[in-house]
């Protein structure tokens, strides 16, 4: 084990890091757990800074005095929208009781989904899950294409998504095929 530490303190700092931001969240925590020299690296502000313009290149803001660390900053962004999440998941769950759901209601779980800014990481972990209502998966597809630019159809690869969309200014009807 001292071999490999020794191998890594030996490589450039920039190599160190490039290493370190290329992991996910949880390897990265759990690499910088595992000595000294990672914990430095691991959680230092600049590997958080870069996962947090990575995971949301929209989102700017400044670091505020009293949350001290990017890394408080990427874990509060990701609660609240894990909490937005769910919000939109519980607002289409009670407008549809009967699988049917007004275009108003869609539009309005959707700039929910719109204000927070959400990444696609965001989109996959929190809205395209098995368990998830269908209308929660399809605002989830809507804001991938809308505002993401996530292609539906790709040349090389087959399509995406198998659905069309048809939104009028009072029925949203989905046709899955």
């Amino acid at each position: 084990m001292a071999d490999s530490i020794s191998f890594f303190t030996s490589l450039p700092e920039d190599i160190n890091f490039k290493i370190a931001s290329l992991l996910q969240v949880r390897d990265l925590c759990a690499l910088g757990c595992s000595s000294k020299f990672w914990k430095q690296l691991c959680f230092s502000d600049s590997i958080w800074y870069h996962l947090l313009t990575h995971r949301w290149p929209l989102f700017r803001s400044p670091l505020s005095p009293n949350l001290k660390t990017w890394k408080r900053l990427y874990f509060e962004r990701h609660i609240e929208l894990g909490l937005r999440a769910v919000s939109v998941e519980r607002f289409l769950k009670a407008c549809s009781r009967n699988e049917s759901l007004e275009v108003g209601d869609y539009l309005q779980a959707f700039e929910i989904i719109n204000g927070a800014r959400f990444g696609f990481e965001d989109i996959q972990r929190f809205l395209f899950k098995p368990e998830m209502n269908v209308l929660v998966n399809l605002v989830g597809v809507h804001y991938c294409i809308t505002n993401l630019g996530i292609p539906v159809f790709h040349p090389f690869h087959p399509p995406l998504f198998n659905f069309i969309c048809i939104l009028t200014t009072d029925t949203l009807a989905v046709i899955i095929f």
